[in-house]
C-alpha cells in the first residue's frame, strides 16, 4: 500500500499536475492541523506576499518562529493559507534574497499583507557610520556606497578586499607589479586618490602606508592585515566613506576615507547551524614573459661579441671562448633547452572552511564561529596559513543591550624558499638543472682562467634546496564590549570598550652554504635575523544620542567622547656565521654582523577626541548635516596638541517633490558637503628627539648620540574636502545612476628635508607644501530584464572613476631630494620630481625621437626641442602618468529562479607605464647580463644595418641606453576579474527533507585574462596567478 501511495505521489506530481512536492507537502499539513481541531479550536490565517514594487512573490516560505515544522510556501499568486491554533503568533515569512520579516498574528484578524525588502536595498537605505549610529540613507548627505556580503560572494570566495575593489570605483588596489600574488605582501589600498606626500623616510617601524584608508570593524579600529585575512562569510555589510560629510566622526584619521565593516549578527530564534567551504586552485600566470630559448639566446650572445676576443680589454684566447661557444651549441643542438620559469611554480590549492553555530531567546542570543583558510600559494614552499575564531554574546533586558564579543586569529606564512622569481626567469635556457650525475650542482658555469672575466653563473635550484626559511607568525586577541541604554524612544545613551593584544614574529635564516656568502670568510657565512613586535591598545567611548520625529522636521544628533591609546615594542637580532648543516638555530652563530648588535624600538601613541553630529531633514525632503570634532594626539608637536575637524553637508530629495512623477522617478538626490579631515599615518614619533647607544664603550661608559631630531612645532595634516554628487533611480530602480565630483586639498602636507651632514642628522620632519586631488566618479546599472516575480532579471552595470593629485607650495624646499633622484635615474628606475605644478604620480624622462635609421643611434629633444644625439638630465620633461585617465567595472548579472551568474571586467585607459622589460632585456644588456636570460625582442627588433627601422638600437654588449620617453608605454588594459555561477537549491524538494533551510553552490574564476596595449613583465619577484575556486554554503 505505501509503494502504491507512493507511485501515485510520483505521478500526480510528474506527469499531470506537475506541482513541486512541497505544495503537497503543506497541503497535507494543513489537513492534517485542520483534522485535530476537535482537540483544540484552529483557525485559517490568509495573506499575501509582495515585494517593493508590488509584485507578488510565490513560493514564499510562512511559518511558525516558535516552530517552524508548522508552516507553508506562497501559490502562484503569492497568496498563503495556514492553519493555527487560536492565540497569539509569531509568522516568519521568507523568500530568497528577500530580508525575512516578522508577522505578529492577532486572535480576530484573519487576513495579512506582507512586503518584503530587498536584502541589498533594505541594506543600503541606512549608512553604517561604525562609530556614531546608523543614519538613513534617504536623509544623509555624505559620499557613501554599501556593498553586502553576498555581493562580495558574486566576485569571489577569496580575499574581501579583491572582492570590494570590482564594486566601487573609489576604492582602488594599486597594482604591484613586483610581488603579484604573493600572499604574504599586504595590498597597498586607497579611496579617491592620495592624500599625503608618499616620502619613504617619514615613516617609522610601527606606520602604515600614508595614503591607506581607515579600517572599522564592528564600531572599533582595526588594521588592514585583520581585514585582509577576515572570513568572508562573516560579513554582512561594508560601508566606504568617501567625503569629509561621512568621514569627518572620525576627524584626524580620516583624510583617506574610511572603509567600515559590519559581520553578521545573531538573530533570536531557533538554533541555526552553517557550514561554508571554500576550495580554490591557484594558476601561476606566466604569460607576460617573452624569454628566448636556448637556440635564440646562444645567437644574441653571438651577435653581441660575446665569443669574439677583439670585444675583451684583457688577455683572451680566441681558441677558448670558441671552445666555450661550441660546448654550449652542442647542448642547444641536443635539445637542451630548459624552461627554468616553471622550476619555482606549481598549481597551488587553497582550502576555507568556516562553521558558525547561532540563535537564542528574547534576551539572550550567541554566535559562535570558527574558520580556517590555508592559501596554498603558486611558488612552492609559499603559504598563508590563517585560522580565527568568535565569540559573540547579546543580553537584552527591556531597555539595556549589552553585547560582547571575543575575536582570536592567528596566521602562520612561510615564503618561498626559492627566492625571486625573476632569478628563474634570468636563467639561460642552455644550462641544465642537473649535472651529469644528476646532481644539483652548484654552479651552472664556471670562470676560470681567462673566463674570469665573467661572474660564476649559480645554479638557483642549488640555493633553492637548501635548509633556509623565511616566515612570521601572527597572534591576536580582541575583545570588544558594547552597551545600549534607551532612556526613552527618542534618547538613548551607547558605549564600548575595545582591547587588543598582538604578537608578531618574523624570521629568515640564509644557510652558510647559499651561494651569496661565497666570498665570505667562514665567520659571516651564513645569516639569521628575527623581530619580535608586541603590540596592544585599548579604546573607550560613550555617545549620547537623540532623535525625534516633530511634525514634518526630523532630527537625529549625538555627542560621543572616546579616549584611546597604542603601544608597539618591537626587539630585533641578527646574527652571522653558521657551521655548515645547522638549522638555523642563533645559539650556533659565531656573532653579531660588523658593528651589529640587537636592536630595540617602542612607540606609544595616546589620543582623544570629543564629537557632535547633527542630522536633520525637513519633509524628507531638504537635509542638513554638520560635524564637529576636536582631535588631540602625541602623534604632533608638543606645541600642537590639539587640532578641529569639521564638516558641513546639504541635499535635496527632488523625487518627494509633488511635481515628480514617482512612478517614473523612484529617486533624485542631489547631495553636497564641505570640510576638514586629518591623517595620522605618518610615523608615531617625529615630534621626539631619537637618541641611540654607540657601539663598545670607554672607561666612562656608553655614549649617546641623536639618531632623530624632533619638531615639538609639527602641525597637524589637514585635508579641505569638497564634495557633490547625485543619486538617481528610474523605472522602479531599474535604472539608477550615482555620479560625484570632488577636490581634497591637504595642506600641510608633512615631509622630510635633508639637513646639512655636519648637523649629524640625516633629515628633519616638517610641515611644508599641499597636495591637491581633484575627481570624479560614476556608476551605472540598467535592467533590461527585471521581472521580480518570475525571479528573472539581467543587470548591466559600469562604473569609472578618475583623479588627478598635483603637488603646490614646495618651491625650492625640496631640491636636494630632486637632485639625489636625478642622479640615480639610471640606476633605481625612478623617475618621480617634487615639483610645484605637477603630480606625485607624474613620470619624468628626456622626450625621445626613435633610432636614427642611418646611424642606429637613439635621437633625443632637448628642453627646447631640438633634436640631438646627447642625453643630458636637465632635459627631462613629464611624459606622462602612472595613474589612468579613466578606471573601473563593466559588468552584467544574470539570475534565472535559483541560478544566477555575472561577468566582470577592469578597464583602464590613459596611464602611463615604465616598461623595464624593454630597458633592462632589450637594450642595457651589459657584460653581466649576458650571463642571464633576456627578451626575445632583444634578438628580432634590433636595428641591423642602415636604412633599419628600428625601435631599438643594435645589438652590442658594450653600449648603455639611459632612460628616456621611448621606454614610458601607454598601459591600456581590459582585464577578465572575475565570473561566477551559483546555484540556491534552499527551495528544493530533497533539501527541505534534509532539514536544511539553505544550500547554495558556486564556482568562481578570477583573472582568467588581461589584454594590454604595453607588454611588461608582470610577477617580477613573485608571479600572478589565475585562480579557480568552487564555494559550497549549508545551513541547518
Amino acid at each position: 500500500m505505501k509503494r502504491t501511495k507512493n507511485h501515485l505521489k510520483n505521478f500526480l506530481r510528474d506527469r499531470y499536475f506537475k506541482i513541486p512536492i512541497h505544495l503537497f507537502a503543506a497541503f497535507f499539513l494543513i489537513f492534517g492541523l485542520a483534522s485535530s481541531a476537535s482537540a483544540q479550536t484552529s483557525i485559517n490565517i490568509k495573506g499575501i506576499v509582495f515585494d517593493e514594487t508590488g509584485e507578488s512573490l510565490p513560493g514564499a516560505g510562512v511559518y511558525l518562529k516558535s516552530n517552524n515544522k508548522v508552516g507553508t510556501v506562497t501559490n502562484t499568486n503569492g497568496e498563503f493559507v495556514l492553519s493555527l491554533p487560536s492565540g497569539k503568533h509569531t509568522l516568519i515569512v521568507s523568500f530568497i534574497g528577500m530580508e525575512q520579516q516578522e508577522v505578529h498574528v492577532e486572535p480576530n484578524k484573519l487576513q495579512y499583507t506582507v512586503k518584503l525588502k530587498d536584502q541589498a536595498s533594505s541594506l543600503q537605505q541606512v549608512v553604517v557610520t561604525g562609530i556614531a549610529g546608523t543614519r538613513s540613507k534617504a536623509t544623509f548627505t555624505g559620499a557613501t556606497a554599501m556593498v553586502t556580503g553576498e555581493e562580495l560572494k558574486s566576485i569571489g570566495n577569496q580575499n574581501v578586499l579583491q572582492s570590494l575593489r570590482s564594486l566601487d570605483p573609489s576604492f582602488v588596489m594599486v597594482d604591484n607589479s613586483m610581488m603579484g600574488s604573493d600572499p604574504n605582501t599586504m595590498g597597498k589600498f586607497e579611496v579617491r586618490g592620495q592624500s599625503g606626500v608618499n616620502i619613504s623616510s617619514i615613516k617609522d617601524g610601527f606606520s602604515v602606508d600614508p595614503n591607506q584608508p581607515l579600517f572599522i570593524l564592528d564600531g572599533f579600529e582595526t588594521t588592514l592585515q585583520i581585514i585582509s585575512d577576515l572570513d568572508i562569510n562573516r560579513i554582512a555589510s561594508i560601508t566606504i566613506l568617501k567625503d569629509a560629510g561621512s568621514t569627518a566622526i572620525y576627524g584626524s584619521k580620516a583624510s583617506n576615507g574610511v572603509v567600515v565593516v559590519e559581520t553578521i549578527k545573531p538573530k533570536e530564534g531557533t538554533v541555526r547551524v552553517s557550514y561554508n567551504a571554500d576550495l580554490s586552485l591557484n594558476i601561476p600566470d606566466l604569460s607576460s614573459y617573452n624569454m628566448m630559448n636556448s637556440a635564440e639566446k646562444l645567437e644574441f650572445e653571438r651577435l653581441s661579441g660575446r665569443y669574439d676576443y677583439k670585444n675583451w680589454t684583457s688577455n683572451t684566447n680566441q681558441a677558448e671562448l670558441d671552445q666555450l661557444y661550441y660546448y654550449k651549441l652542442y647542448q642547444v643542438e641536443r635539445g637542451v633547452d630548459t624552461y627554468w620559469l616553471k622550476e619555482p611554480v606549481k598549481t597551488g590549492f587553497n582550502n576555507a572552511h568556516s562553521l558558525n553555530v547561532s540563535g537564542g531567546t528574547e534576551s539572550i542570543l550567541f554566535d559562535v564561529g570558527v574558520s580556517y583558510r590555508n592559501n596554498d600559494a603558486v611558488m612552492k614552499g609559499s603559504l598563508r596559513e590563517s585560522w580565527g575564531g568568535n565569540v559573540n554574546l547579546t543580553y537584552r533586558k527591556d531597555k539595556l543591550n549589552i553585547t560582547n564579543s571575543l575575536t582570536i586569529n592567528g596566521v602562520n606564512s612561510q615564503n618561498s624558499p626559492y627566492g625571486e622569481f625573476s632569478t628563474w626567469a634570468n636563467t639561460n635556457p642552455y644550462y641544465t638543472k642537473h649535472n651529469e650525475y644528476g646532481e644539483v650542482a652548484k654552479y651552472l658555469e664556471r670562470r676560470e682562467s681567462i673566463y674570469s672575466i665573467y661572474n660564476d653563473v649559480y645554479n638557483p635550484l642549488y640555493n633553492a634546496l637548501l635548509n633556509s626559511s623565511s616566515g612570521s607568525e601572527d597572534f591576536n586577541v580582541v575583545n570588544n564590549l558594547q552597551f545600549d541604554y534607551r532612556f526613552s524612544a527618542d534618547l538613548r545613551l551607547s558605549g564600548g570598550l575595545g582591547l587588543k593584544k598582538g604578537f608578531s614574529k618574523t624570521v629568515d635564516f640564509i644557510a652558510p652554504e647559499n651561494t651569496k656568502f661565497d666570498n665570505s670568510n667562514i665567520y659571516e657565512k651564513g645569516s639569521y635575523s628575527n623581530a619580535d613586535i608586541t603590540n596592544s591598545s585599548y579604546s573607550a567611548n560613550m555617545m549620547l544620542s537623540y532623535a525625534k520625529l516633530i511634525g514634518q522636521h526630523q532630527i537625529y544628533t549625538n555627542m560621543r567622547g572616546e579616549i584611546a591609546e597604542n603601544q608597539a615594542e618591537n626587539i630585533s637580532l641578527s646574527v652571522v656565521g653558521f657551521p655548515y648543516g645547522t638549522n638555523g638555530s642563533p645559539s650556533f652563530s659565531y656573532g653579531y654582523p660588523t658593528t651589529g648588535r640587537p636592536g630595540y624600538a617602542t612607540s606609544k601613541n595616546r589620543s582623544a577626541n570629543i564629537l557632535y553630529s547633527l542630522n536633520y531633514s525637513y519633509n524628507q525632503k531638504y537635509l542638513f548635516d554638520a560635524t564637529y570634532r576636536l582631535d588631540g594626539s602625541t602623534t604632533f608637536g608638543s606645541k600642537e596638541k590639539f587640532n578641529t575637524f569639521w564638516s558641513l553637508g546639504t541635499g535635496w530629495n527632488i523625487h518627494e517633490e509633488a511635481f515628480m512623477n514617482k512612478d517614473i522617478v523612484n529617486n533624485l538626490k542631489v547631495r553636497g558637503s564641505y570640510g576638514t579631515t586629518g591623517n595620522q599615518n605618518v610615523g608615531g614619533a617625529l615630534s621626539s628627539n631619537i637618541y641611540g647607544y654607540y657601539t663598545g664603550g670607554t672607561l666612562f661608559g656608553i655614549g649617546q648620540h641623536l639618531t632623530q631630531l624632533g619638531n615639538q612645532y609639527l602641525k597637524w595634516q589637514q585635508s579641505k574636502q569638497l564634495a557633490i554628487g547625485t543619486d538617481m533611480a528610474f523605472m522602479k530602480n531599474r535604472l539608477t545612476l550615482v555620479f560625484d565630483v570632488y577636490t581634497k586639498k591637504t595642506d600641510p602636507s608633512i615631509i622630510t628635508l635633508s639637513l646639512a651632514p655636519s648637523t649629524g642628522i640625516t633629515d628633519y620632519p616638517t610641515s611644508l607644501g599641499y597636495l591637491e586631488t581633484k575627481g570624479a566618479e560614476v556608476m551605472i546599472a540598467f535592467s533590461p530584464i527585471y521581472n521580480r516575480a518570475e525571479r528573472i532579471i539581467w543587470t548591466l552595470r559600469a562604473s569609472g572613476a578618475h583623479n588627478k593629485s598635483t603637488y603646490g607650495g614646495f618651491g625650492d624646499a625640496l631640491s636636494s631630494l630632486n637632485q639625489e633622484i636625478a642622479e640615480k635615474t639610471n640606476e633605481n628606475k625612478n623617475l618621480e620630481r617634487y615639483t610645484d605644478g605637477y603630480s606625485p604620480n607624474d613620470l619624468w624622462a628626456v622626450r625621445s625621437v626613435g633610432i636614427d635609421p642611418a646611424t642606429g643611434k637613439e635621437v633625443f629633444l632637448t628642453k627646447d626641442g631640438v633634436q640631438t644625439f646627447n642625453w643630458n638630465i636637465d632635459d627631462r620633461v613629464r611624459i606622462g602618468n602612472l595613474r589612468p585617465d579613466m578606471e573601473g567595472i563593466l559588468g552584467t548579472s544574470f539570475t534565472w529562479k535559483n541560478f544566477s551568474t555575472s561577468l566582470n571586467f577592469r578597464y583602464s585607459l590613459g596611464g602611463k607605464i615604465l616598461n623595464t622589460a624593454l630597458y633592462n632585456k632589450i637594450e642595457n644588456i651589459n657584460v653581466e647580463g649576458l650571463a642571464y636570460n633576456q627578451d626575445k625582442r632583444a634578438l628580432y627588433d634590433r636595428w641591423q644595418n642602415p636604412g633599419d627601422v628600428s625601435e631599438y638600437k643594435a645589438i652590442s654588449m658594450t653600449s648603455t641606453t639611459p632612460i628616456s620617453s621611448r621606454f614610458i608605454q601607454k598601459n591600456n588594459y581590459l582585464s577578465w576579474e572575475s565570473a561566477n555561477i551559483s546555484w540556491d537549491l534552499s527551495d528544493q524538494n530533497w533539501v527541505i527533507k534534509t532539514k536544511l533551510q539553505g544550500l547554495r553552490f558556486s564556482i568562481y574564476t578570477n583573472d582568467i585574462l588581461r589584454i594590454s596595449t604595453s607588454k611588461v613583465e608582470r610577477g617580477i619577484d613573485y608571479p600572478y596567478a589565475r585562480t579557480v575556486s568552487f564555494s559550497m554554503r549549508a545551513t541547518l
